[in-house]
């Protein structure tokens, strides 16, 4: 049913089109009507609805998620493809250096070279114990602590007193000479010195030696 707005536009077009005809005027078949909806509100009447806003109308502004607006900024700036970079992995460590082994450190079974052509080397048959600080050396006036034996083990001297004299000034048998000058106050061990280090015509000795102290 047709409301009093559209009756009303009817009867003027139906007017309208009744001069145009008596006047010879060629009317357009094209000529549309208005279209009621199905409250009868005809098409361009709102009743007061909100327009829907222009779907190809340009945004004023966009929003990011911080609250920022963009519009506008030619200097935003693209997010980065990819995530971020991987870091560059660490350079190997070099391995750990061994500590320096110190030569002047004695053993068991060491030798000391005995300095004469065809006469053996001194042994160290037993440590007592490593020293430290710096050898002797020739020249030093150094202090033992001793006991002489032969090398079946019978005691000879058994050194109730230390010992002083300097070393490479033949004040002493030549062994001594020998094995003082590379010895460190605290070294102490048993060695074997050979004969010709020794006494002459007494075989092999044996001694304990301590150095405690030179200068």
């Amino acid at each position: 049913m047709l409301n009093p707005i559209a009756l009303t536009r009817l009867a003027g077009l139906a007017l309208a089109l009744s001069l145009t005809a008596s006047c010879g005027v060629e009317t357009n078949s094209e000529l549309a009507l208005p279209i009621e909806d199905a409250n009868g509100a005809s098409a361009g009447e709102n009743n007061g609805a909100p327009e829907t806003p222009d779907a190809d109308a340009p945004e004023t502004g966009v929003t990011d998620v911080a609250g920022s607006s963009n519009a506008g900024s030619s200097n935003a700036e693209a997010p980065k493809a990819g995530g971020p970079e991987p870091e560059a992995p660490d350079a190997e460590a070099p391995p750990p250096v061994a500590p320096a082994t110190d030569v002047s450190t004695w053993v068991t079974g060491d030798t000391i070279p005995s300095g004469r052509e065809g006469v053996k080397d001194i042994e160290i048959l037993e440590l007592r114990n490593n020293g430290s600080g710096p050898v002797c050396g020739n020249g030093k006036r150094a202090t033992l602590k001793y006991k002489a034996m032969l090398a079946d083990g019978t005691v000879r001297d058994p050194g109730t007193r230390p010992f002083s004299f300097t070393v490479g000034e033949r004040e002493a048998i030549a062994g001594w000479d020998v094995i003082v000058k590379e010895m460190r106050v605290g070294d102490s061990f048993i060695v074997t010195i050979p004969e010709a280090l020794a006494y002459p015509r007494q075989g092999d000795w044996k001694f304990e030696m301590e150095l405690l102290s030179f200068k």
